[in-house]
């Protein structure tokens, strides 16, 4: 079988012959004398496009694709006569796509490695998401955006990309990119020609001619991952429209900010400076009316504060420790209303809260924890029912005091 596709990515059309035909489960795979197709390997997804039945004025679709025992196989969908002839064409715009996207990652993992010696140890070129490539090294954001503009300066250069096997004397003296466990011959991937090359890599997969092709590389994000880092890059046309989404969204925030678009984040900026000054002055609002609250029940001496609006959790405790501070025995603060149900912080300066936990639990089936001083949680019970509990708690008969 002949790989067409290694000597010339470029091949959308092809005639060829049904070598055979087979069924494995419920697909139905066949291989041709000569493809075009790549196949699922090295972390790009198999080609698809049809065989066309020429003298049957019929096609049939070429689904997916695999390598076995250095032998490509199509998955179809439907049987084909072994020794027919079909005229192979290729899905052509999802190819090409793939092909930038690939040639964009080999130029920029090149760049990394050149510069700080790490190797690429990880790669998926999806389809709708971005392209994942892992580096078996730690990058700063700053670094990767110096890798991202080298890469996309030597895309700029046009240089060629040549994809070939060396002889083994040859490839012996050889120093390229390559993962480890390859065997037998290996297809070298060059970026560069002459005294100007800027990657060699062992690679299966179709690659652009130029990198001019590629357009640009742009890297979407950057995480630590197994050591190294994971980024998520495009390249090609995905890159354009990437591109182009950002800018738009980009300028629909400015529009909704009244400014400029290199304006946006000095706005943002001074918004989020205002509502935190917001919060603090809603928060004091709040802890006073919680606090005129907690001056009644202390007058009146009952140690609960339910409140029917809600309050922060620092809020919750303030409000704890000051009825805390105002009665002996169990007090608490309960937000919330009997059917959502409650928050709480309860419990006491003198007695074991966590004695409380446990009556709660068992009587109105609440939820949480805590400690000696205080417990906190949710309860989904009636106010009725936790006032009782309560009262009851801190009754010398009920053996909590």
């Amino acid at each position: 079988m002949e790989l067409l596709y290694e000597s010339n990515s470029y091949l959308t059309e092809h005639e060829s012959a049904v070598s055979e035909c087979f069924t494995e489960g419920d697909k139905i795979i066949v291989s041709l004398e000569e493809t075009i197709f790549f196949p699922e390997e090295g972390g790009q997804y198999a080609d698809t496009g049809i065989l066309r039945l020429e003298g049957l004025g019929k096609d049939i679709k070429v689904l997916d694709g695999f390598l076995r025992d250095g032998k490509v196989y199509h998955v179809v969908d439907e049987p084909v006569e072994v020794g027919l002839k079909v005229l192979e064409v290729l899905n052509w715009g999802k190819r090409y796509m793939r092909m930038q996207n690939h040639s964009g990652e080999h130029v920029l993992t090149g760049t990394i490695h050149n510069y700080f010696g790490y190797d690429n140890v990880g790669f998926h070129l999806s389809d709708e998401g971005p392209v994942t490539m892992d580096v078996s090294g730690v990058l700063t954001w700053d670094q990767i955006k110096d890798m991202e503009r080298i890469a996309n300066t030597i895309i700029q250069k046009n240089v060629p990309i040549s994809c070939y096997y060396p002889s083994k004397s040859k490839l012996k003296n050889l120093e390229y990119r390559s993962k480890s466990g390859i065997e037998g011959d290996v297809r070298i991937v060059r970026i560069g020609e002459g005294d100007e090359v800027y990657d060699y890599c062992a690679c299966c997969a179709p690659h652009v001619a130029r990198t001019g092709e590629i357009g640009l590389v742009v890297v979407l994000s950057a995480v630590k991952y197994k050591g190294g880092m994971r980024l998520e890059i495009l390249s090609g046309q995905r890159a354009v429209e990437y591109t182009r989404m950002q800018l738009d969204t980009l300028n629909d925030i400015a529009k909704y900010l009244t400014t400029s678009s290199d304006e946006v984040l000095n706005s943002i900026r001074n918004l989020q400076a205002n509502m935190d000054r917001q919060k603090e002055l809603i928060g004091e609002l709040v802890w006073e009316k919680i606090n005129s609250e907690i001056e009644k029940q202390i007058a009146d001496g009952r140690p609960l504060l339910f409140l029917d609006y809600d309050i922060n959790n620092i809020a919750m405790k303030n409000a704890y420790n000051k009825l805390s501070e105002s009665f002996e025995g169990y007090v608490g603060v309960f937000v919330g209303d009997d059917n959502k149900g409650y928050r709480f912080n309860a419990g006491s300066r003198e007695l074991d809260s966590r004695k409380l936990a446990g009556i709660m639990r068992e009587e109105l089936d609440a939820k949480g924890g805590g400690n000696e001083e205080m417990i906190q949680g949710r309860v989904d019970a009636p106010r009725s029912a936790i006032l009782d509990l309560i009262d009851r708690s801190n009754s010398k008969e009920y053996n909590c005091i």
